[in-house]
This record gives C-alpha cells, structure tokens and sequence, in this order.
C-alpha cells in the first residue's frame, strides 16, 4: 500500500511529466537556433510570393521566413512572429511548389495551429499516464493537416500534383522528432498515407463551415 502514497504518486507523475517535457524544451530551443541562424528569404521573388499569399488568407503581421542548411522538413512554429523553416534546397524548388509549401504552412499560421499544438503537447504532459490524451493530440494533428491541405486545394492546384509534391517533399526531407514537438511540418511521414488518400477524394467537402454552423458548432460543444 505504500506505494500509493501521496508523495510517491507526486514523484511518479513528475517524472512521467518531465520526460514528455524535455523533448518539447529541446525542440523550442532548436527552432529558435534555426530561424535565428537559418538565412533569411528576403529577396524580391520571395517579398512578392509572401505578400501574395498573406493577402490571400488574410493574414496581418510579420512572417518570418528562413532558408537553414540540410534536409529539414519545412516547418511552421511561434504565434506572435511566426516563423516558416525551409531547406536550403527550396532554391531548385519550382515556383508552383514553393507557392503550395508557403500556402500550406501559412494556413497554419492563419489557423493558430502552433499554439493548439503546444496546448495539445503539454496536455499530454499533464496527463502522460491517460492513453485517450495521446488519442486525441494525434487526431488533433491529423485534423489541422488535413484543414490546411483543404485550404490549398481551394486555391486550384490539381488533388494529383499537390499530392505528388508532398511525396516527394517527404521522401527528400530529414525527421526531426524534437523539432516536430514544437514546429509545424508540412508533409510528416506517419501520417502522410493517411493525408494522400483524402486529398485524392474527390467526394470530400473542402468548403469552409458557415458561420451559423460555427456558431451552432460552439454552441453544442459549451
């Protein structure tokens, strides 16, 4: 019966909390090492395709972009100065290609996705021990993805070839588990199956919810 004291309890959870928490810290500090050290994106063709798609969605404030060296997946992390991580390789990238990325990893920024996805991590820090938390952030990242690949979609590209651009972005780029805590990727592996068949769905209602469905949404859910 000792064994479930109080303080022994304590220490369990604190260290089951920590050890889903190191991870999370560790990615913190390697986005913000990338963005700080990673080159910036400030040349006219990068300013046009950036202004051009922050006016399509909306969005008001400073994105940082930032091109760092190696195969990194391209990511999107912080709220207040966001930052979109890009390889090096986004140089030989055709145009239509860095427009989708952008597009996709903008939509998360418009989307707030940095912060639910934070939320949803230190959730699972709270409650390590409860297997429905895990659940629930996992299908929490599917959702987000699978939102900003409708969002992308919305804007023309054919379902075949943003699909084929993922593959192949996903197929060249290096994971980073810690980095993948923290920042939002565009293409993770685990998932990407998943997301590939419900692009090529033709039957899949991208439209956005109306505001009386939102309303009605929230409504059911308070």
């Amino acid at each position: 019966t000792s064994v479930f004291r109080p303080k022994t309890l304590l220490i369990v959870w604190l260290f089951g909390a920590g050890l889903v928490l190191l991870p999370l810290v560790a990615g913190w500090g390697q986005a913000a090492r990338l963005t700080r050290e990673g080159r910036r994106l400030d040349n006219p063709e990068w300013t046009a395709l950036l202004g051009e798609v922050l006016q399509a969605l909306g969005i008001r404030g400073v994105v940082r972009l930032r091109a760092v060296p190696g195969d990194v997946m391209p990511v999107t992390w912080g709220a207040w100065r966001p930052a979109v991580i890009f390889p090096t390789a986004v140089e030989d990238w055709t145009a239509a290609r860095r427009r989708l990325v952008l597009l996709h990893e903008l939509g998360h920024i418009k989307r707030y996705d940095w912060l639910t996805q934070t939320l949803g991590a230190l959730t699972c820090a709270l409650y390590w021990f409860n297997p429905l938390a895990w659940l629930a952030a996992r299908q929490l990242r599917l959702e987000r993805e699978q939102a900003c690949d409708d969002l992308v979609l919305r804007s023309g590209p054919a379902p075949r070839d943003y699909a084929r651009e993922l593959l192949e972005i996903a197929a060249q780029s290096t994971r980073s588990r810690m980095l993948n805590w923290v920042a939002v990727p565009v293409a993770r592996a685990g998932k990407l199956e998943i997301r590939l068949r419900t692009i090529l769905d033709g039957s899949r209602n991208r439209r956005t919810l109306t505001r009386a469905a939102l309303l009605g949404l929230l409504a059911a859910v308070a």
